[in-house]
C-alpha cells in the first residue's frame, strides 16, 4: 500500500484525529451490531448471552 506517515496525516490530520476516526468506525461497525443483539433478544439474559458469544467470536475468528 506504500503508506507513509505523511500520507496518513494528510488523509486524517493528526494522531488524535486518526484515533478518533478509528474509534468512531469501531463504534459504528462493531459495537452497534453487538449491542443490537441485546436490544433484539427475547430477554435480557438471552441478549447478554448472545452479546458474549458475539464478542468471543469476534476476537477469536481467524483473519483472512
Amino acid at each position: 500500500m506504500q503508506l507513509t506517515r505523511t500520507s496518513i496525516y494528510n488523509a486524517f490530520g493528526n494522531k488524535r484525529q486518526l484515533f478518533k476516526r478509528v474509534i468512531e468506525y469501531y463504534q459504528q461497525s462493531v459495537l452497534s451490531e453487538v449491542f443490537a443483539l441485546v436490544e433484539n433478544a427475547n430477554s435480557f439474559r438471552e441478549g447478554i448471552n448472545d452479546l458474549l458469544r458475539a464478542v468471543i467470536e469476534l476476537h477469536f475468528r481467524e483473519m483472512p
